[in-house]
């Protein structure tokens, strides 16, 4: 019970603070500062690693190479795609983690 709850909490740090932190991705992106995305596209890697997120940290991966190399030509198709990954796994965490933290809240309550 007690990994459960964990992970819920992680998955729920992420789900609050992620959304921020792709607004101000795409907004280094558009204004190719490299530094800055390199900075970013690695935390919410680490951050969506944490919570078993593949495809949205192999996404973040080439974005982040990208910035360490400078190479910003790619960064609006790879923002598109983070953004349109982390849509299916805000949906994820919605159905089934987040809902599932409350169904077990109401049986313990019980």
């Amino acid at each position: 019970q007690g990994d459960i709850e964990l992970y819920q909490q992680i998955c729920r740090l992420f789900y609050d603070a992620a959304p921020e932190k792709l607004l101000a991705l795409k907004e280094h992106c558009d204004g190719l500062a490299h530094a800055q995305v390199k900075q970013i596209s690695h935390a919410l890697r680490g951050q969506s690693g944490d919570i078993g997120a593949q495809r949205l940290t192999q996404l973040l991966a080439k974005l982040e190479e990208k910035a360490d190399q400078q190479d910003g030509t790619d960064y609006t198709v790879l923002v598109e795609r983070i953004s349109e990954e982390f849509q299916v796994l805000e949906q994820a965490l919605q159905n089934e983690v987040f809902e599932t933290s409350s169904e077990s809240k109401r049986s313990n309550e019980s």
